[in-house]
Parts: C-alpha cells; structure tokens; sequence
C-alpha cells in the first residue's frame, strides 16, 4: 500500500553436518580423551503462503535433523574404577 516490497535476505548457510569434539561424562566417570560428537547445523527453510481456500497465511518450517543413529562404545574412567557405557551417539 506504501510501495514498498519486504524482501528476504538469504544468508546462504544450508544444512550440515558438523563435528563436535566433547568430553563424556556420567556421575563421576569421564572419558580420557575427547569423543567425535557429530551434530546437525544450518539454515531451516521456512515460509507464510497466503491460502485463498481458508483466507489465512498457512506457515511451514523445516529443520536440520539427523538421519539415523550409531552405536557407539565409549570407555569411561572413574576414581579407581573402569565403567564401559554404551550410547547412541549420532
């Protein structure tokens, strides 16, 4: 009405994979070393679309997520013992 348009600004950073290096810990056992940890980072797609059927914006997201799961198998050292704990680490 005022003439002017809203634009989006793309920053172009899209979906991810990244690995993050992470002390386990539990109670008060830990690892000795850093574990590879791998996450989901970046953009979620995401828009308002007018719907003429229900006269109202309808709004979408999509998120980063995982794909799947691994096992795996990750020594732990507590005062005087040894704990081997098993995780699902993706």
């Amino acid at each position: 009405m005022d003439g002017c348009c809203k634009t989006c600004k793309e920053d172009g950073k899209s979906c991810q994979k990244v690995t993050v290096r992470m002390t386990i810990r539990k109670n008060d056992c830990r690892s000795n070393r850093p574990v590879n940890i791998v996450s989901c980072d970046g953009k979620c797609p995401s828009a308002s679309i007018y719907n003429y059927n229900i006269n109202t914006y309808a709004r979408f997201c999509k998120c980063c997520r995982e794909m799947g799961l691994q096992r795996r198998s990750v020594q732990l050292y507590c005062t005087g013992n040894l704990l081997l704990i098993h995780n699902n680490y993706n």
